[in-house]
C-alpha cells in the first residue's frame, strides 16, 4: 500500500483500501485479482501483472500508462497487495 501511494497510483486509479485513490483516468482497480485480461490483451497473471506495472510501455506499447521507474521488486509487492482485491 505504501509503494502505491508512493508512486501515485490512486491520482489515476480508484484504488480500495488507499486513501485518496480515486482517480478517474485509468480504469478502477476493483476486483483487479480477479480478472481475466490486464488493460483488455494481457493475460492476467501475477508475472504478467509484475511486468506491466514495472514497464507498461514495453507490455503494450502505445497505451495510456506511464512508465514510473518500478523496480522489479516493488512490482512484485505492488502485484502482491492488487492480487487482495478480489
Amino acid at each position: 500500500m505504501a509503494l502505491i501511494k508512493h508512486y501515485g497510483c490512486g491520482g489515476c486509479h480508484l484504488i480500495p483500501q488507499i486513501a485518496d485513490a480515486k482517480g478517474n483516468v485509468g480504469p478502477p482497480l476493483l476486483h483487479v485479482g480477479t480478472r481475466t485480461y490486464l488493460a483488455g490483451f494481457i493475460s492476467n497473471s501475477p508475472e504478467n501483472m509484475a511486468r506491466w506495472i514495472q514497464n507498461p510501455q514495453k507490455a503494450l506499447p502505445g497505451n495510456a500508462m506511464p512508465q514510473m521507474g518500478v523496480t522489479p521488486q516493488e512490482s512484485r509487492d505492488i502485484t502482491a497487495f492488487l492480487y487482495t482485491l478480489k
